[in-house]
């Protein structure tokens, strides 16, 4: 049977009441919570309250996150103390925290989003890994880019990230990560709908979505010459026009733009699993589905007749000493290439 356990400031713990592991690909903030009992003063001072201390997570001893633990919640009846703690990747301080003022000015001339970066991160000791598939779109100079005081430096970071259709996520050890989905990847596993303990939904939001996208880059004093760039989305069978306005950035990025565009739409169709079956092979060894997967999915209930690719975004693990069930949430990988969506519904 597989087993989760947890390191705080080096102590392993693996026994617990409850738990839940929340894995995003496109989040900085992946998030867990525990409920155990605690056992002995070590142990008490190790859950003090507001002390952050570092939590690592694993599963069949694989290091799965490296996080901060936020949140704590104790109690005490007769000889047992019950304590729940809860917090996210270390990368989630940038979603709460804004760029500190010893960073200012607010603004970037002719620099790249790595060298932003970088500098955002420093303050708070943590690194950026720059994938292979995205190191030509972080290495472009912006002519000026800024910063609202009042933005978070995960808000800020995203808009430049996604002008250029990169990413934005973190690893398992707790550093800033930009990268592109690999569309060559293959499937992990295939989810047939009738499989024992395994169930399939779909969720689609005709409302938001169009049929065709245009994005408009307008002119500037540095630019004289405005940009546009439309593109069709052949899922949605009626005529639905929307424009967007591309705030940073030259001419030559609004093709990326309006691909991120049609990524965000496409992330209205959303397929649920949720599975005791969550582990594969790769002929070598045992493997758990993790985001950043593909699987195969097959469901005529749900209109897919197919066996259609779908790109695992996030998982949560939730269980006890008795098991651990898998909710994996899916998009299309066309959320994250760009690239044009077959009608999966045909």
């Amino acid at each position: 049977m597989s087993s989760l356990s947890l390191k705080i400031s080096g102590r392993k713990f693996d026994f617990f009441n409850s738990f839940e592991l929340n894995l995003a690909y496109n989040s900085i903030a992946s998030t867990f919570s525990f409920e155990g009992l605690i056992f002995d003063e070590e142990t008490k001072n190790l859950f003090k309250p507001l002390s952050y201390k570092e939590c690592k997570v694993y599963m069949d001893d694989e290091l799965l996150l490296t996080g901060t633990i936020l949140n704590t919640s104790t109690s005490a009846e007769n000889q047992d103390s019950l304590a729940s703690i809860s917090g996210y990747a270390k990368t989630g301080v940038l979603d709460d925290c804004n760029i500190p003022t010893s960073l200012y000015p607010l603004q970037s001339d002719k620099l790249t989003i790595k060298e932003i970066i970088e500098k955002l991160l420093k303050p708070f000791s943590l690194s950026l890994i720059v994938d292979s598939l995205a190191q030509s779109s972080v290495n472009t100079k912006f002519d000026k880019s800024t910063a609202d005081s009042d933005q978070t430096i995960k808000s800020y970071i995203n808009e430049l990230t996604t002008q250029r259709n990169i990413i934005l996520s973190h690893n398992e050890n707790g550093n800033l990560l930009l990268t592109k989905l690999n569309l060559k990847q293959p499937s992990v596993a295939t989810y047939i709908e009738g499989m024992p303990s395994t169930k399939i939904s779909l969720s689609v939001d005709g409302q938001s979505m169009h049929s065709h996208i245009t994005v408009q880059k307008q002119a500037s004093i540095e630019v004289d010459v405005a940009g546009e760039q439309t593109l069709t989305n052949d899922l949605v069978t009626s005529y639905r026009p929307v424009v967007k306005q591309q705030t940073e950035g030259s001419n030559n990025e609004t093709e990326d733009s309006v691909n991120s565009v049609l990524g965000s739409e496409l992330r209205n169709i959303q397929l649920t699993i949720v599975t005791d079956r969550w582990k594969w092979t790769d002929g070598q060894k045992i493997n758990i589905i993790k985001p950043n997967n593909i699987i195969d999915v097959k469901s005529p209930t749900n209109f897919i007749n197919n066996l259609t690719r779908f790109f695992v975004e996030s998982i949560s693990y939730s269980g006890n000493q008795e098991g651990i069930i898998a909710t994996i949430n899916c998009v299309l990988p066309e959320v994250y290439s760009g690239n044009k969506p077959k009608n999966i519904f045909a």
